[in-house]
């Protein structure tokens, strides 16, 4: 039976014969030479005829006869046309071609668009012209990633997936794919914003210069010498160029804008890119079979995904960029947090929508997230369309019922910001599946001639959405108005909608793009080749464009908006009219010199104004504050010595607050806090440092460090005590393991051991209550440690199996001695991690103890083995008999290769050492993670600080261990768990690191209270009395018992660390600094050193460092912050500056002072009367002078 339509293609074939025939016989008859478009002659149009009706034969002949141009030339049959006539007739002919057509679209649509962008861009709004840049910004990133991702997605595919690829190959593929782009991007980011391999000097972030603000000229932003400058005021300025012609300038940190401009462009970039890597992989996800179910398992996928991508972006926000200058971080960590909002946007949205339409459609989509045609209908895509406007009227509710409060914590700031734009996003994605499915249904029914996915309608398509998104975005402008009149500020709400205007944009330009490098390279023979080519070619043009045109704009507009908030340029250049030479004002003179400087005084006039309001406060105020700052510099409120260069101006009325500030100075620096900028500058901390040098010499030796208390030094032996049970647990759990099943043992002893050990913390952490855990958790100062405390959790576990699996090829016949070993490299790395780390100086005699460390190793080479039972009558004739053999017994010399033998062999007794100094470098960094954690808490957070970083340290020891143990063969596995012997040493394993949880505990709470740098102490006492506790356990239990050599490696070990614990050379030094001549008496006696030691540490040292730490404890930092902003003040007046100084400070003891030493306010002379003014400030001056009746009021306030 023949297709339908074949009588149709046969028909036309035909017909299309008939008419070549007709042509050529008439062509023939009238003599004249064919045309260049057709058959030469009979014969080849007949063969051209009978191509075609073989093409009407083949199933896609019609598509290719369609595709005939239709070039019948209406020739009269009686008409006698000349040659020359015929041709002419040929070229003036209008062809009407589906190319022509398309290319007339295209044409059409390019030139509207450009047309429709410049008038956008050009409005008289300054709204409309920021959004307008935000649109075509966003537009360019989505079209520049998605290609570029495209096309490298389809080619890994092509590469890697297998013919029939399960979903969870894909799933991982793409998750995978994902972390390497977010890694990238990282990696990018911290580059572009010059805290990896830094490309410009930290000097030149702080530095501004002159450049030339026209941005209509090629000199724009060149750097110009500030002798040119004629006035300025406020950052700008106008100066002279070589021919003397005015020119506008403006201050500026041409450095910063450089890594902004660059950080701003690769960060939208890759985040978009990662952000589609997301999308792809969540979609994989999506279609599990659990997930396919229905519309409602779905949804669950976008939680995994949410929760998985929100881990990924806690662990990045916990990355320290210490040493780094404070504007770098700030800028990395603010497009940081641009980047999450924009890939978890974005990723989420798209999945909720394809959950949406799974709901409208009944059907999932397909792995390139399209829904089927067979599925859609125009019906369906309205419905879309109203879901979609749903969510952005949400999205808006959202943000007048969820309005940001006053110091906001930054956690649920970004939660809000990613809930809104998640909305906004998602309305754009159902607009774009709207139109998808609406050009679908308009195709299938025919009610326009395109194909859903022909070139044509992919163009109008884009076109009609950018007119439209720029519709949307004067709709905005105007309802961004109505609402800032009537509601406040919704920015965030309407930059969303612009943002998801710009995607809507953005994604329907790309698909042009894509199907035009798809049409390019298919006619290519090399087609794998030609894309790629073609796409990189593409990026190669958008990319800097978009960087140099239109980033350039919008980084143009906020900082512009910022400025006009924030008010920023007040805190600039004052009115300064730069006097000029009489030469140089006679040439200015021609040019009209004072008809300019005229201009400039009536523009400063009329800007000045606007602040008259602020700054209009009757002369007295500012003159009695005046008056008080010059009575009584230097005994002010106590509460400015932190502000001090600030409020005293010179280093010579500093003296007053030397030391406290020296102190409030060092406690910034070791905690390696963000210092606000009221603090001193690099130049000024210098020069105070010389002060210190001078009046406190104590300081001058190695300010800071001071011996821990006793109390601290006390939980550290207790916490070590307990501890010690951790030893003797691990050594429970392989007694009596074979080869077989040693590794397993170690493995599964270790995990047990350590999970044991989260139990006192989590107690702790769960009676302290979600309060206290929460405020922890929240407090930046601690969550940006997390990482350090993790990875050392992390090594730490890893030490914590190499020491286990030591335990076990050790045959039970040394384990005491390999605890010590551990021990004692324990002790010994941990000091020089924690010394390094936290750049503290070691002392000589930690060298020392470093070289007993590994005589003590190198000692234990040889073995011990375990107390012989006393022997029956019989057996002990043969055993006297042999006195060789017992000597062998005695000396070690009989050593057995058999796996279970209790005398360990000499191969794996050399390994078990090795494995025992392997984790003991290991487990060093474990002080170090705890050490971290409470470093700088104060007594209010001590004991949070110390809950949350043992639990999340020990919660890290696990991760490894469980690894392992999941790693190993499930039947060795399965055997050892099967062994009720083994099961009950577990419990005591389990016992034992209930108790060394509780030492952990303890000891991390010593690290939290201890002074700055004698971490290295507490750690080498806490780990000297776990080390020989342990060692005397494991001895008394097991009656292990040690020969000559391994008793000399143990008193090397213990004497090793006693030196380490030796710590007078501090305060040696400040005797010999404060005490030079009792220190020459004492000469060589080192108990008359020791004991002035212990005597300059009792009575100068540590009283004036707690004095100092008591001075830190009081400080008000939102105090100093609200001083900051009083020097805005200082640009109009000093005496407005003093007069809201003293309100910011002590307002009630300001206003007591002004009533007592000021007459009544209604009795005050006039703003004009100057002379009034000047008697009644004078007859104020006179009472706040030193022995004044107001002088206790004036510095009280």
């Amino acid at each position: 039976m023949r297709k339908p339509g074949s009588c149709f293609k046969s028909f036309q074939a035909v017909q299309y014969v008939e008419d070549v025939i007709e042509w050529n016989g008439r062509a023939t008859d009238e003599g004249s030479a064919s045309p260049m478009w057709c058959p030469g002659s009979r014969a080849r149009g007949l063969l051209y005829a009978l191509l075609c009706l073989c093409l009407a034969a083949e199933p896609h002949g019609e598509a290719q006869l369609a595709g005939r141009p239709d070039r019948q030339l209406q020739v009269s049959a009686n008409a006698t046309i000349s040659q020359a006539e015929l041709e002419r007739k040929e070229v003036e002919r209008e062809e009407f071609s589906s190319e022509g057509e398309g290319v007339a679209y295209t044409l059409l649509s390019a030139v509207t668009f450009v047309g429709v962008t410049l008038y956008v861009v050009s409005w008289p709004g300054d709204g409309v012209r920021y959004y307008g840049w935000i649109v075509i910004g966003t537009a360019m990133s989505i079209l520049a990633s998605l290609l570029f991702f495209h096309k490298t997605a389809r080619s890994l595919e092509s590469l890697v997936f297998p013919s029939e690829a399960s979903v969870g190959f894909r799933c991982a593929f793409y998750y995978g794919l994902f972390l390497v782009f977010f890694v990238a991007m990282q990696l990018a980011v911290g580059f572009s914003a010059g805290l990896l391999c830094a490309d410009v000097d930290h000097e030149d972030v702080e530095f501004e210069d002159w450049v030339i603000d026209d941005p209509v000229t090629a000199s724009h932003k060149d750097i110009v010498d500030p002798a040119c400058i004629v006035y300025k005021r406020w950052g700008r300025a106008i100066g002279t160029d070589e021919d003397r012609h005015p020119i506008f300038l403006r201050h500026r940190n041409l450095t910063l804008e450089k890594i902004e401009l660059r950080l701003k462009t690769i960060a939208a970039f890759l985040s978009h890119v990662t952000a589609f890597a997301a999308i792809r992989a969540g979609v994989m996800l999506q279609h599990f079979p659990f997930f396919r179910q229905n519309a409602l398992c779905s949804l669950l996928s976008v939680l995994v995904h949410v929760a998985f991508l929100f881990l990924i972006f806690r662990v990045l926000e916990m990355v320290r960029c210490g040493g780094k200058p404070e504007k770098l971080v700030d800028l990395y960590f603010d497009e940081v947090d641009d980047v999450e909002v924009d890939v978890l946007s974005l990723s989420c949205s798209y999945m909720l929508v394809l959950c949406l339409g799974y709901a409208v459609t009944g059907e999932p989509s397909d792995f390139e997230g399209f829904q089927l045609p067979s599925t859609v209908d125009l019906k369906k895509a309205v419905i879309i369309f109203i879901l979609g406007g749903l969510l952005f009227a949400a999205s808006v509710a959202l943000v007048f019922f969820w309005r940001p409060r006053y110091s906001e914590q930054s956690w649920r700031a970004k939660v809000r910001d990613m809930v809104l734009c998640t909305l906004a996003m998602a309305f754009g994605w159902c607009i774009i599946h709207a139109v998808r499915w609406t050009n679908t249904d308009l195709s299938k029914n025919r009610v326009i001639g395109f194909l859903p996915g022909s070139m044509i309608l992919h163009v109008i398509t884009a076109f009609v959405m950018s007119l439209l998104g720029y519709i949307v975005v004067l709709f905005l402008d105007k309802l961004e108005d109505l609402c800032l009149t009537r509601f406040g500020s919704l920015g965030r709400s309407f930059k969303s909608a612009v943002t998801a205007t710009g995607l809507i944009i953005g994604v329907s330009w790309e698909t042009c793009f894509d199907k035009a490098v798809s049409i390019v390279a298919h006619g290519q023979r090399e087609k794998q080749v030609v894309e790629p080519l073609l796409v990189v070619v593409l990026l190669l043009l958008l990319v800097p464009a978009w960087k140099r045109f239109v980033i350039t704009k919008q980084l143009h507009f906020e900082s512009f908006k910022f400025e006009r908030r924030s008010q920023s340029y007040l805190k600039k250049d004052n009115d300064t009219l730069l006097p000029q030479s009489s030469k140089e004002v006679s040439r200015y003179r021609c040019l009209g010199f004072e008809d300019t400087v005229a201009c400039m005084a009536a523009a400063a006039a009329a800007a000045a104004s606007k602040y008259t309001g602020r700054y209009a406060l009757h002369p007295l105020l500012p003159g009695a504050a005046q008056a008080v700052a010059d009575a009584c510099v230097g005994k002010l409120h106590p509460s400015w010595t932190g502000n001090a260069q600030s409020l005293f101006g010179t280093w010579e009325k500093l003296a007053v607050c030397l030391p406290r500030y020296a102190a409030f100075i060092d406690k910034c620096n070791r905690k390696d806090l963000k210092r606000p900028h009221v603090f001193m500058n690099e130049k000024a901390q210098a020069a105070l440092g010389d002060k210190l040098h001078d009046q406190v010499p104590q300081l001058a030796v190695s300010f800071g460090i001071a011996m821990a208390s006793p109390t601290p030094l006390l939980l550290a032996a207790a916490g070590g005590f307990l501890w010690a049970f951790g030893i003797l647990g691990k050594r429970l759990g392989v007694e009596g393991a074979s080869n077989a099943t040693k590794a397993v043992r170690a493995a599964i002893t270790i995990f047990v051991y350590t999970l044991t050990t989260v139990v006192s913390p989590s107690v702790d952490l769960f009676r302290m209550g979600s309060e206290g855990w929460s405020r922890t958790w929240s407090n930046p100062d601690w969550n940006h440690r997390l990482p350090w405390i993790f990875g050392c959790g992390l090594i730490s576990g890893a030490g914590g199996l190499l020491g286990t699996v030591a335990f076990a090829w050790s045959a039970g016949s040394s384990s005491a001695l390999i605890s010590m070993i551990e021990n004692g490299t324990y002790t010994m790395s941990s000091a020089l991690i924690i010394a390094l780390y936290f750049r503290e100086h070691l002392k000589p005699q930690t060298y020392v103890g470093f070289v007993f460390i590994l005589a003590g190793v190198v000692l234990a080479q040889r073995s011990s083995r375990q107390r012989e039972p006393v022997p029956l009558c019989d057996d002990t004739e043969e055993s006297e008999s042999d006195p060789e053999m017992m000597e062998k017994k005695v000396d070690g010399g009989m050593e057995s290769e058999d796996d279970n033998s209790t005398v360990a062999p000499s191969s794996l007794r050399m390994r078990a050492v090795f494995l025992s100094v392997a984790a003991g470098t290991c487990w060093g960094f474990g002080p170090l993670g705890k050490k971290i954690g409470v470093h700088g808490s104060s007594d209010a957070e001590q004991h949070e600080w110390t809950t949350c970083t043992y639990f999340v340290y020990m919660v890290a020891t696990t991760v490894v261990p469980l690894g392992r143990v999941l790693a190993s063969d499930s039947g060795s596995r399965r055997m050892v768990l099967r062994d009720r012997r083994f099961r009950y040493l577990l419990l005591g394993t389990m016992f034992c690191g209930l108790i060394s949880g509780c030492g952990g505990l303890i000891s991390t709470f010593a690290f939290s209270l201890e002074g700055y740098f004698s971490g290295a102490l507490i750690a080498t006492v806490e780990n000297g009395v776990y080390t020989v506790f342990g060692a005397l356990m494991i001895a008394v239990l097991f009656e292990e018992e040690l020969g000559t050599q391994q008793l000399l490696s143990a008193c090397s070990v213990v004497l090793a660390i006693l030196i380490f614990g030796m710590d007078f050379g501090f305060y040696l030094c400040c005797a010999l600094r404060l005490r030079e001549k009792e220190v020459e008496e004492a000469g060589q006696d080192s108990e008359k050193l020791l004991a002035l030691a212990s005597e300059v540490a009792q009575q100068d040292v540590e009283p004036f460092f707690q004095e100092c730490r008591d001075f830190v404890s009081s400080y008000n930092e939102a105090l100093h912050r609200r001083l900051d902003d009083t020097t805005v003040w200082r640009e109009v007046e000093d005496g407005l500056f003093w007069h809201h100084s003293f309100e910011v400070v002590a307002d009630e003891a300001y206003a007591a002072l002004r009533r007592e030493a000021l007459p009544a306010e209604a009795d005050w002379p006039e703003r004009g009367d100057s002379t009034s003014i000047a008697a009644v400030l004078e007859s104020f001056s006179a009472a706040v002078r030193e022995g004044g009746p107001s002088r206790t009021k004036a510095e009280a306030s």
